[in-house]
């Protein structure tokens, strides 16, 4: 299959899935009393709050970690989880180096060229 093919199958299931989740939201809508959709909004509501509140905590505590991580200049283990210290880097302003390249051929031999990469995005607009 071409590129274009496989990317139009990714689609259709992706489409897919959407259309299954909306018939399963469907059918157990049509399962539950009033009264029990009712509760469940009443717990999910309960619970989005305390979610909430966690997510917003960690979120400060991510920054805290952070600027300590880096004060200290070391990643930190912690029995769950680690935050990695990387030190900074120095980039090269690429045009600059391609004009000064064509003057200094030579310096061509310090370049590096990576792997070309891949991200699938969706098309504002599109889909079915």
């Amino acid at each position: 299959m071409s590129a274009k093919e496989l990317l139009e199958s990714y689609s259709n299931n992706l489409y897919g899935i959407d259309r299954l989740s909306a018939e399963k939201a469907e059918l157990k809508a049509n399962v539950l009393t009033p009264e029990q959709v009712q509760e469940l909004e009443d717990i999910e509501a309960e619970y989005t709050e305390k979610l909430d509140r966690l997510v917003k905590a960690n979120l400060e505590l991510a920054g805290q970690i952070k600027a300590e991580v880096i004060a200290e200049g070391q990643t930190v283990r912690g029995s769950c989880h680690m935050a990695v210290y990387s030190p900074a880097k120095t980039t090269w302003d690429s045009k600059g180096l391609e004009r000064y390249a064509k003057d200094h051929p030579e310096i061509k031999l310090l370049a590096i060229t990576g792997n070309p990469s891949v991200s699938i995005r969706i098309i504002s607009g599109k889909g079915k």
